[in-house]
This record gives structure tokens, sequence and C-alpha cells, in this order.
């Protein structure tokens, strides 16, 4: 597994899906298909311009409805813990916009699970990940897995 950090300053957090760009810029994520956990409409748009075929997966039918529209963008109204382990074709990517930390913490192994099984080799798990004693407070600004 390869993990790639970047760390930001305090007080220089990114917003919308600016944390994305260095994992872009590098090359960690190069277009493909990619899943979008928990809505991230800026993140959604950023990757559908960038020539990523996205797949938005959100349990929500009111965040689902703030996913853009346009390029090749499709959304998917589940429960990432419930749904089936694998999406018709394979996935290069999971991009976690930082919703992760909401979940209850007991659940969240089941989360880590339920991605591993929709990653193939080789695919690449980049997110937004709270941090520390009280995740509220602590961030991670970006990372990525190589699995």
């Amino acid at each position: 597994m390869q993990m790639v950090e970047t760390k930001r300053p305090a007080g220089t957090e990114t917003t919308g899906a600016e944390w994305l760009a260095p994992l872009l810029e590098d090359g960690t994520l190069r277009p493909g298909r990619v899943l979008v956990l928990g809505g991230g409409p800026e993140e959604v748009a950023l990757l559908a311009r960038g020539g990523f075929q996205v797949r938005v997966v959100d349990a929500s039918k009111d965040a689902l409805a703030r996913v853009p529209r346009g390029g090749d963008v499709h959304r998917i109204h589940a429960d990432l813990l419930s749904m089936n382990p694998a999406l018709p074709g394979a996935l290069d990517a999971v991009v976690e916009p930082g919703h992760l930390s909401a979940l209850e913490p007991l659940r969240r192994p089941d989360w880590v699970f339920a991605v591993a099984r929709l990653l193939p080799r080789g695919g690449v798990l980049a997110g937004r990940f709270l941090i520390g004693r009280d995740s509220l407070y602590a961030r991670r600004d970006t990372t990525s897995e190589r699995f």
C-alpha cells in the first residue's frame, strides 16, 4: 500500500475540491472510473471536468440532487454500508470528501471494509480525513492510499 499525504500549515485549509489538486497534479489520481462518496458536488464537478467517469453514491436524495449534471456523472442512491460489494465495471479510485468523521465510530471499520471491497488491487482511496482525539477539530488535509 502506498500512502501520499499532503499537510498544510494551520489556518490554510482548503475549501471545496481544492484538496484534490495535488493528487491530480502529481498523477496519484488519473482520469478513469472514480466513485465519490457522500455527494461531494465540488469534487464531482472537478473530476468530471478532468475527464473522469464519476459515480456518486449517497443515501440522501437531497445530497444527490446537489450533484452537478453533465459530463460522465452517474448518481447512485444507496447506503455505502449496505450496497452490493461491486459496482458494474472496475473502479480506479474512491474519493472521500470528508464525511467519514460523521459516521458513528463503531461503524467506521464497516466503512473501511466496504471501500476495500470496491477497490481493486492498485486502486486509490483519496480523502479528507479528520483525525485526532476530537476529530471535529483535527484535520489531515489530504491523504490517498493505493491498495
